[in-house]
C-alpha cells in the first residue's frame, strides 16, 4: 500500500504506523502539532500535574481513499456496524462526485473490510447522523436533504429512502418519503421539511423504528414490498442530530442535541407517546462571549453513574469543548414528574487547544462503547479515544489514544461551484486539505475502529500490540 498523504503544511505528528512501510510521517494543517501533556478541566491529575498520554500506535489499512474507488464514491458521512457489517452513508463531497446512497463491507476480516453491496443515488445524501440499520442488519433508512454545506443540490424530490439489505451485495429500495409527503404507502409525516438531517433506527420490543429528524416511523415488514414506513403520529424535538439507546433496566432513550437549544432527553420506550425526561443548556448561554452549537450527545452506563457527554460544533476562533454531565438521577426518575436539569461535572477539549476556525479543528460525533472507553471524531483533528472506565475519571477522562491519516490522491484544483455553494449555504470555510473524519464505529473485543472520511472514504484502524487497552500487551 503506497501512503500519499496531503499536505497543507503545518507540524508533523507520527500517528501510527501502516503495514508494510515501517513509521509514517502525516502532515497536518498549520497549527496542529503534537497535543500538549497538560491537565484538563482545571484540576490537576494526582501524578505531578501532568496527565500521562500513551501514544497510539496503529497498523492502518486505508480502504478505497480517494474519489476513483470501487464504490465510485468521494467520502463517507456516516457509520454503523450492525451484525458483523458497517454500513456507509456515501457523501459526494465536490460538483464533480455526485453519486450519493449507502456502501455495505463485510467486516469478516477487520482489518480489510470487503465491499459487498452498493447502492448509488444522484446527489449528496446530506445530513448529519444520515443513516443507520436495524440491528439484524436487513433494513437501512438514509436521509437526504436537498442542499448540503458541501456544495451538493439534490435533483430528486425523495427525503428518505428504506433499503432492503437482507442480500448484503444487493441493497434495495423499497420505500421513500417524498418532500411533499408522499410514498408507497403514503405516510403523512408530522413536519414535511425539505431534508432530514438526522436519522436513528432502533428496535423498540421487538418491533423496529425509524426517528426522521425527530419523526417517528415503524419498520414494517411488507410481503410485497419488502417494508414500509407507518408514521406513527409521534414526535420528539430533534434540532440536529440524535441518538437511540437502550438502558441496562429495559427503557430506550433518545438523547437530542439541539444546536443553540440545549439538550433533551426523552423516553421513547412507548414510541407512540414520548416522554421528556431530561434536559441541559449552557448557564447563561446568552451572555456567554462565544457561540458554542450542541451537535451530538452520548451516554455512557456504569454499575454506580450514568455520564452524559454533549460535543460542540464550533467554527469560530475558540477551542470545541466536550461537556460532561452527571445522568445518574435519571434511575429514579418517575413517571409524570418534570423533566430533570442535569448538572455538568467536565469538560474535555484536545489537549493541544487547537481552535474550531471554520470547523477544522472542531469536535464531530462520539461513540460512548459499552466497555467505558469514548471515541471521538474530530474534523481535521483526526479520532481521539477517552478512558471513563474508573470512577475518577468520569467527569475528567483520561487520553489513551489519538490517530489520523489520509491515504490518496490531493485534489488537483479548487472547485468554484463547490465553494459558492458552501459559502453561500453554511459559510464554514470547508476544505479539502486535510483529513476529515466525520464519524467512528468500533468493533469490540478486538478494537478495532473505523472512519469516515467525507472527502477521502473509509479508513480501518486496528490497534498494535502496545495499545493500552486493546494491545496484546495492555496494562488497562
Amino acid at each position: 500500500m503506497s501512503g500519499h498523504p496531503r499536505s497543507s503544511g503545518g507540524g508533523t505528528l507520527r500517528a501510527f504506523s501502516v503495514e508494510g512501510e515501517g513509521e509514517t510521517s502525516v502532515v497536518l494543517p498549520a497549527g496542529l502539532s503534537e497535543p500538549l501533556q497538560r491537565p484538563l478541566g482545571g484540576s490537576a491529575p494526582p501524578h505531578g500535574g501532568a496527565r500521562v498520554r500513551k501514544s497510539w500506535r496503529l497498523n492502518a489499512e486505508t480502504f478505497e481513499p480517494g474519489k476513483k474507488t470501487e464504490a465510485q464514491i468521494a467520502g463517507l458521512h456516516a457509520l454503523d456496524l450492525r451484525d458483523g457489517h458497517l454500513f456507509g452513508a456515501v457523501y459526494g463531497a465536490s460538483t464533480l462526485s455526485v453519486n450519493g446512497g449507502i456502501a455495505i463491507w463485510n467486516l469478516d476480516n477487520p482489518d480489510v473490510p470487503e465491499l459487498t453491496g452498493q447502492f448509488l443515488i444522484p446527489g449528496a445524501v446530506g445530513g448529519d447522523r444520515s443513516m443507520e440499520a436495524t440491528n439484524d442488519g436487513n433494513y437501512v433508512v438514509l436521509g437526504t436533504e436537498a442542499v448540503t454545506c458541501f456544495g451538493q443540490a439534490n435533483p430528486s424530490p425523495v427525503d428518505v429512502y428504506l433499503f432492503d439489505t437482507t442480500d448484503r451485495s444487493n441493497p434495495i429500495p423499497v420505500d421513500v418519503i417524498t418532500r411533499t409527503g408522499s410514498s408507497t404507502n403514503e405516510p403523512t409525516g408530522m413536519r414535511v421539511s425539505l431534508g432530514s438531517h438526522s436519522i436513528a433506527v432502533q428496535e423498540i420490543e421487538g418491533r423496529d423504528y425509524a426517528f426522521i429528524f425527530g419523526d417517528i416511523y415503524e419498520i414494517v415488514p411488507d410481503e410485497q414490498l419488502g417494508a414500509h414506513f407507518e408514521a406513527t403520529g409521534a414526535s420528539i424535538n430533534v434540532g440536529h442530530d440524535l441518538y437511540l439507546r437502550d438502558t441496562p433496566w429495559g427503557d430506550v432513550w433518545a438523547l437530542t442535541a439541539n444546536g443553540g437549544g440545549g439538550l433533551q432527553i426523552y423516553n421513547v420506550t412507548d414510541p407512540f407517546n414520548p416522554v421528556e425526561i431530561a434536559n441541559w443548556d449552557l448557564p447563561e448561554r446568552d451572555s456567554l462571549a462565544q457561540s458554542y452549537y450542541m451537535h451530538t450527545a452520548d451516554v455512557g452506563f456504569f454499575d454506580d453513574e450514568i455520564v452524559i457527554i454533549v460535543s460542540s460544533e464550533d467554527w469560530l476562533d475558540h477551542v470545541s469543548p466536550m461537556w460532561i454531565l452527571d445522568g445518574t438521577p435519571l434511575r429514579d426518575f418517575q413517571a409524570g414528574g418534570e423533566p430533570i436539569l442535569l448538572e455538568m461535572t467536565g469538560q474535555w477539549q484536545n489537549p493541544g487547544n487547537h481552535t474550531a476556525l471554520g470547523v477544522s479543528f472542531s469536535l464531530h460525533n462520539p461513540r460512548f462503547q459499552e466497555d467505558g472507553i469514548l471515541t471521538m471524531s474530530h474534523y481535521h483533528g483526526g479520532l481521539w479515544q477517552l478512558d471513563f472506565r474508573h470512577p475518577d475519571l468520569r467527569s475528567d477522562p483520561a487520553e489513551i489514544a489519538y490517530a489520523v491519516f489520509a491515504d490518496g490522491d490531493a485534489t488537483l484544483f479548487e472547485d468554484p461551484v463547490y465553494d459558492a455553494i458552501e459559502t453561500a449555504a453554511c459559510g464554514l470555510g470547508l476544505t479539502l486539505d486535510a483529513p476529515t473524519y466525520m464519524d467512528v464505529e468500533y468493533l469490540l473485543p478486538s478494537g478495532h475502529l473505523y472512519a469516515a472520511d467525507v472527502y477521502m472514504g473509509l479508513y480501518a484502524f486496528a490497534p498494535t500490540d502496545d495499545h493500552p487497552v486493546y494491545g496484546t500487551t495492555a496494562s488497562a
